[in-house]
Order: structure tokens, then sequence, then C-alpha cells
């Protein structure tokens, strides 16, 4: 196979592939307000205080980031408004932050309606909870 050919081929795989795994902005901001609410929900299951501080810390940034960009673009925000998890109703607030506590707190609080007041029990369903979700694959 001549050399120009074998470029040709190269080139034409490198586009497919580009263009396969291309996210739009819409896939792009609908995955940041899942991340964010997955890792809260993670963070708040953790038994692990390393694992629970960085899943909290991974959900706070990536729901900055969604916050930020709901507000710079709202015809973006438009689009995918009705497809998004609890930050669709929570982008209102005097900071992004608070919104966030906002955020972590309703979660919270629907996380431990599962609980009893046995500790043991409490740290059994938490790891649960941490493996049925995966929290450990979130980055």
């Amino acid at each position: 196979m001549p050399k120009t050919a074998r470029i040709a081929i190269v080139l034409l795989l490198s586009a497919w592939l580009g263009s396969a795994f291309a996210q739009t902005a819409e896939e792009a901001l609908t995955k940041q307000s899942f991340l964010s609410v997955s890792a809260f929900q993670c963070a708040i299951v953790a038994t692990d205080a390393k694992q629970r501080e960085r899943l909290f810390t991974l959900g706070l940034k990536s729901g900055r980031d969604f916050i930020e960009t709901a507000k710079s673009k709202t015809d973006l925000y438009a689009k995918v408004r009705s497809q998004i998890p609890m930050l669709r109703t929570m982008t209102g607030g005097p900071t992004t932050d608070f919104i966030l506590g906002q955020v972590y707190a309703q979660l919270e609080a629907d996380i431990y309606k599962k609980f009893d007041s046995d500790e043991k029990l409490w740290k059994a369903v938490k790891d649960n909870m941490y493996r049925e979700k995966n929290c450990a694959l979130l980055q």
C-alpha cells in the first residue's frame, strides 16, 4: 500500500473516531449536572473520610461549573433543563455555593430518610449504597 494511501486512511480514521466520541455542549452540560449530583450522593454515603472529601470536592467543582455555565449560557441551559437532575430546580440564590448547599442538603435529607437509629446499620447501608452507585469509579 502506498504511503499516501496509509496516511489518508489514518486521517479518515482519526476524523471518524473524533466525531464518534465528540460531545455536544448540551451533553457536556447534562453530564456536569449528573456528575455533581452523583458525587454529592456518594460523598454522603462514603464511610471513608478521604473518599468523602474527594467526592464532595468533585461534586462541588462540577456543580460550580454547571451553574456558572447555566447562568452564562441561558439558551444552552434552556435546551437541557428538563433532562438534568435536581440541579435544574436549584439555580436561584445569592451565590453558586449557596445553591449547591441547598442541593447537598436536599440530597442528604433524601438519603437519610432510608436510615434508622442503629449506627451499625447506617454504616452497612452506606457501604452498600456506595457500592451500588459505583462511587469509587467517579473521577
